[in-house]
């Protein structure tokens, strides 16, 4: 959620007028079938699998509570090559993906 930049984090809650409570992400099983080209390669044919997540938060505002849930499809790439990456991070990507879906919803 911090990631997505959407709302504005305080520390001292008596402060804020609106709340929003998270729940933990879920994830959906994807096809591994990639997977396989991947093995009979040794990791030099690279693969993408899309990841499909359901982020749900509820927003509370004087007692009213309004319930949103977004969709993310982060696609996740395999290579071997990839092993000397370390600029991975699901945590920011996610919050992009959030952000897009948030502002999509907007419209």
């Amino acid at each position: 959620m911090k990631k997505s930049n959407l709302f504005t984090f305080t520390t001292d809650s008596t402060q804020a007028d609106l709340k929003i409570q998270l729940y933990p992400i879920k994830q959906y099983p994807s096809c591994g079938n990639p997977l396989v080209a991947q093995f009979i390669t040794l990791g030099q044919l690279p693969v993408y699998l899309p990841n499909n997540y359901e982020y749900q938060f509820d927003r509370v505002k004087k007692g009213e509570i309004t319930s949103q849930t977004f969709n993310l499809q982060i696609t996740q790439r395999y290579w071997f090559w990839d092993l000397f990456t370390f600029n991975k991070n699901f945590v920011k990507k996610a919050g992009q993906v959030l952000s897009a879906k948030y502002q999509e919803g907007k419209n």
